[in-house]
């Protein structure tokens, strides 16, 4: 199975105050309405993973010249 998951949003989906490079944040897989919707919420906003949450992890925002990078095999099993 495979599932495209979007980058970072610029937003946080608790406060919707924006999110900052070097910023630390979590982020949830939700399932809503048949589809699988990423959740990105600041770190000072986070209570838990949202009820539902197939997964959650944590991250930090990027640079906005980062490119892309693939999380490590470990992690992801």
């Amino acid at each position: 199975m495979d599932y495209r998951i979007h980058k970072p949003q610029p937003r946080c989906a608790t406060s919707d105050r924006p999110l900052t490079a070097g910023e630390p944040f979590f982020s949830a897989l939700v399932r809503e309405d048949g589809k699988i919707v990423r959740r990105d919420i600041a770190a000072d906003a986070w209570q838990g993973p949202p009820e539902a949450s197939l997964a959650w992890w944590r991250s930090t925002v990027p640079a906005q010249d980062a490119k892309p990078t693939l999380a490590p095999v470990d992690a992801l099993l």
